[in-house]
């Protein structure tokens, strides 16, 4: 008698299965979109979460973790759908089914190129600081009638180009020369490794997705940021917050001004500075990129001079590389990064 072959029941679409085939549909759709289309959907995105996103939250019928601070009695709509992202990211890597991207190869640096690089920007970031007290004193000298406000954002905005010219001068000298044939030469693609941006490509979601990942990192680490640091340290007033909260003259031309640096040349050079440059050069001397994602987002945190707001930037810093590494662009954190510093100043200034 002939043995007939089991047959096995198919196994049934889950309902993970189901988001996970949706997902695909959506990002084979808009893969195809070029830089203006994913550039739209990006900036409606950052509407809604600077309107409805950004403000409201759902009441919790308890407080999650008591404490005296009021926090963690209520979610915001934007960590949920940071939460919903993330969610489906781990999803997808789990499954399997995410795009494996490629980062650009990382240029050969030795440890002592990298040290002498590091010391030459400290050495930058140091000078700059005295760019911006020179041009603070030549603003009042040469315009008397100068408001604080116009004078405070003159000044940041002077000592941050300082940094920003120096600074990219150092990258492109510095890590790229080489001694050949006992002569010490110039390597042009060294030069311009760490500038490197991926336009043509399906960045839509990474930034979308990343923006509001970001958004709950940041919350989480905000919170807990208030139980390790003193109450009386929250108090702090440095140039920034002056200037865009001055006591008096503040108007439409000193707020252009002022958001210059911090939503434009800040976003852009930072991220080419501490993604772009340190996380690839760490991760190339030590061959650990979580070593290398630790480190350079513990400097970036320590760059902003901030106590009360080193933890919640070291998370900011993580997030960006971590997503800098999964996307394999360079793109991604840059407009993550001028999309949340210009949320940051809207919300300061205009109160948004």
């Amino acid at each position: 008698m002939k043995r007939q072959p089991i047959r096995l029941a198919p196994r049934r679409a889950t309902t993970l299965d189901r988001i996970d085939k949706a997902v695909d549909s959506t990002l084979n759709k808009t893969r195809s979109w070029g830089p203006a289309r994913q550039a739209g959907v990006v900036l409606a995105t950052y509407a809604a979460h600077a309107g409805a996103l950004g403000r409201g939250s759902v009441l919790l019928p308890y407080q999650l973790v008591p404490n005296e601070f009021g926090l963690w009695q209520s979610v915001g709509f934007d960590s949920l759908l940071g939460g919903a992202f993330l969610g489906l990211h781990v999803l997808r890597r789990r499954k399997g089914t995410s795009r494996k991207r490629e980062l650009p190869p990382a240029p050969e640096i030795g440890k002592r190129a990298l040290l002498t690089t590091i010391g030459a920007l400290a050495v930058a970031y140091r000078w700059s600081g005295y760019v911006a007290a020179l041009v603070d004193g030549f603003v009042y000298r040469a315009t008397p009638t100068a408001t604080p406000a116009m004078g405070r954002a003159l000044q940041v905005l002077g000592g941050h180009l300082a940094w920003l010219v120096v600074g990219v001068s150092v990258l492109a000298v510095v890590p790229a020369l080489e001694m050949r044939d006992g002569r010490v030469r110039w390597n042009r693609e060294k030069a311009t490794a760490w500038y490197r941006f991926k336009w043509k490509t399906d960045w839509l979601w990474w930034v979308a997705g990343g923006y509001c990942a970001s958004a709950l990192i940041f919350n989480v680490a905000d919170g807990l940021n208030h139980f390790l640091v003193p109450p009386t340290l929250f108090d702090d007033d440095t140039l920034v917050t002056k200037m865009v909260n001055p006591d008096e003259g503040r108007g439409v031309a000193s707020i252009l001004v002022g958001g210059v640096a911090p939503c434009v040349t800040a976003p852009w050079w930072e991220e080419v500075l501490y993604r772009g440059f340190l996380l690839r050069a760490l991760e190339r001397l030590c061959g650990r990129a979580d070593v290398a994602t630790v480190v350079s987002s513990l400097l970036f945190a320590a760059h902003h001079l901030s106590l009360t707001a080193a933890l919640p930037l070291a998370a900011l810093g993580a997030t960006w590389s971590y997503l800098y590494l999964a996307s394999g662009n360079l793109l991604v954190p840059v407009a993550i990064h001028a999309l949340w510093n210009a949320r940051v100043f809207a919300g300061t200034v205009l109160g948004l």
